[in-house]
């Protein structure tokens, strides 16, 4: 009989320490840790960590462990942007949350990118400097975002703005590494960004080419009657092909296809077997194509 009622007793106690564990899991558990207690129940807990709380009476010693309670999540990107050499862009990281962020007011994350293509320029908006160092080429800024309140869609923690260079490659990752928060359980997912160097050519061999300066041609008489004298300039090796094409853009004579050294170039040809019409002269390299209209009238 006696055997029994200490069985019970240990059920009902057990029975309300789960009951005193429910209470201080919802009255006293928050982001920033603590102590607490309740009768003879005591709990402690740290952000990230569990909670154990132990129960004491006359008959036992209950100990039981708590979960930390719900972490927030959010979502950290950088934006992606091309340009040729001399040209500035932004890249804006964001953040979304399927709810709003109530946990953390600010992140600390590290940006990574190539030092020779992206050069950092003006202010850092909405963002404190804690570090900007370059180690093996690669540029590395460590930031302290402040994070708006009520954010939910996604919301602009910083825009950076850089000037691009000609750089000893073609593309640079723009990494978020060790995105975290500064205060409060806010998981976050990082999705990073890129440039893209653009004023490459890739004939023969890939290389960078004059974003400003471009091939041009002229052509004289217009009419023409019977010769013609093309002249063109180029500022750089590569295939050139010249043609004459009619209406329907049938190439009706080939004027030059050869690859040429960077220069200025005159071509006289006799065009008096070509119908009398409407044409147009065609200048043609791997990433720029001309066009001029002319007259044939014999």
């Amino acid at each position: 009989m006696t055997h029994r009622w200490i069985t019970s007793t240990a059920i009902i106690l057990l029975a309300a320490s789960a009951a005193w564990a429910q209470r201080l899991e919802r009255q006293v558990i928050t982001p920033a840790g603590g102590v607490a207690g309740i009768g003879r129940t005591h709990i402690s807990w740290s952000a990230g960590q569990s909670a154990t709380q132990a129960v004491r009476s006359d008959w036992m010693r209950i100990t039981q462990g708590f979960q930390q309670p719900y972490f927030e999540l959010g979502w950290l990107r950088a934006g992606s942007f091309s340009g040729n050499p001399g040209a500035h862009g932004d890249v804006a990281i964001t953040l979304t949350s399927s709810s709003v962020i109530r946990a953390a007011s600010m992140i600390r994350v590290r940006l990574r990118f190539n030092a020779t293509l992206l050069e950092p320029v003006g202010s850092t908006p909405a963002g404190i400097t804690q570090g900007d160092t370059i180690i093996d080429g690669k540029r590395l800024l460590d930031l302290v975002l402040p994070i708006p309140s009520g954010t939910l869609a996604p919301a602009t923690l910083a825009t950076l703005h850089f000037a691009v260079g000609l750089g000893n490659d073609s593309a640079s990752a723009i990494d978020l590494l060790d995105a975290s928060p500064v205060d409060g359980p806010l998981q976050l997912r990082r999705e990073s960004g890129a440039f893209t160097l653009l004023g490459i050519c890739r004939e023969g061999g890939a290389r960078l080419v004059n974003p400003v300066r471009r091939a041009t041609m002229a052509f004289r008489p217009n009419p023409i009657v019977s010769m013609a004298e093309i002249e063109f300039d180029l500022f750089e090796e590569c295939p050139v092909r010249v043609a004459v094409v009619d209406l329907f853009g049938n190439e009706v004579r080939v004027l030059t296809d050869s690859r040429l050294s960077a220069g200025t170039y005159t071509l006289s040809n006799d065009l008096s077997q070509i119908p009398s019409g409407s044409y147009a002269i065609v200048l043609s390299t791997p990433w720029q194509r001309i066009v001029r209209q002319a007259i044939v009238h014999h």
